[in-house]
């Protein structure tokens, strides 16, 4: 059974609690990650702030581990209510929710309205720039990038979604500059292909995925200057 955990965030500063969490595993940990990765909110925005000043990021400490989700989220509750949220200036945490729903508990109305909330939203150029400061350099674990694999594996995107991407994508020119960072990248690199062979019932897939396909005028225009330029920049 897994159990859970109920956290908080002081303000060494002030002396004051400014934020309420409850969790399990490593989720008390993750608010740093997004918070230097450009989060907004008032917990992450504080978060920056107080790194800014102090020089180290603030530490959140636990109230109280091993316990069910429900002792969990009646204790995070209780805690909302006692100290009070500062968006209903009622007092001094950054919590937007009095606490009790947690992720495990939100309703299909509550999920439709987050995500409402989210759609056409548009990340100004110095949050993208913050976001992309914050990865350089950084590198995945194996661990991390198994975890990944393993989840996107055996994933099949809808054809919806497919045909967004292919609309997206059409026209889409890559400039000499990034084709000259790719190249310099992959220099030395093996090809990923390099000593994989294809197995039988792949090609067979692929034989009769292509068996009876008509290419238009075109398409068939767009090969052919493809394969000129191709040609030309081997000799």
């Amino acid at each position: 059974m897994q159990r859970f955990f109920v956290y908080i965030f002081v303000n060494h500063n002030t002396g004051y609690p400014v934020y309420i969490g409850k969790g399990c595993k490593d989720r008390d940990l993750q608010h740093k990650s997004l918070a230097k990765s450009g989060r907004r909110g008032y917990l992450y925005n504080w978060m920056r702030k107080y790194q800014n000043i102090n020089g180290t990021w603030p530490i959140p400490f636990r109230i109280i581990d091993g316990v069910s989700e429900q002792d969990a989220f009646s204790l995070k509750k209780h805690l909302i209510g006692y100290f009070g949220r500062l968006d209903l200036k009622t007092g001094c945490l950054f919590n937007c929710t009095d606490g009790g729903e947690g992720c495990c508990g939100k309703s299909p109305e509550l999920i439709a309205l987050l995500r409402a909330q989210k759609i056409g939203r548009k990340l100004s150029p110095e949050s993208i720039a913050k976001r992309t400061l914050s990865v350089i350099g950084s590198k995945r674990s194996a661990e991390t990038c198994a975890r990944i694999s393993a989840a996107q594996r055996g994933r099949k995107q809808s054809d919806a979604t497919r045909a967004k991407l292919s609309v997206i994508q059409r026209g889409k020119v890559i400039s000499p500059e990034t084709r000259a960072k790719i190249s310099i990248s992959n220099k030395g690199k093996p090809s990923w292909n390099k000593g994989k062979t294809t197995p039988a019932e792949v090609k067979e897939k692929m034989s009769l995925a292509h068996k009876g396909k008509v290419f238009t005028i075109e398409q068939r225009h767009n090969m052919s200057i493809g394969a000129k330029k191709r040609y030309a920049v081997k000799l």
